[in-house]
């Protein structure tokens, strides 16, 4: 089917387990390697990005690593943050140092 060639099939070796405790932790695994796939797919679509991790700050998509990484290095993400009520426990570290 198309596009089925970028999917990654994990398997798992379970050669230490004996007989039925064997085939529920197979199961189990592709079932959440399943789920993990398909949430993957499911927040890439949602959010019309092409990678993971997303951030979402107080519902909204905001980006990937690279934006984040980008609004750390030019002081947005700390003012995002405070519009959020988070504080920057960095900062107020700082800030303390300051006034010493």
């Amino acid at each position: 089917s198309p596009g089925s060639g970028d999917r990654e099939t994990k398997t798992f070796d379970n050669a230490e387990q004996p007989g039925f405790g064997k085939s529920l932790t197979s199961g189990k695994e592709k079932l959440q390697n399943a789920v993990e796939r398909f949430q993957q797919a499911g927040i890439k679509n949602y959010s019309n990005w092409p990678t993971i991790p997303q951030v979402y700050l107080n519902g909204e998509f905001v980006g990937g690593c690279d934006i984040l990484l980008q609004m750390h290095q030019n002081g947005d993400l700390v003012e995002e943050l405070k519009k959020l009520g988070i504080r920057s426990a960095l900062l107020d570290a700082e800030k303390d140092q300051d006034k010493k």
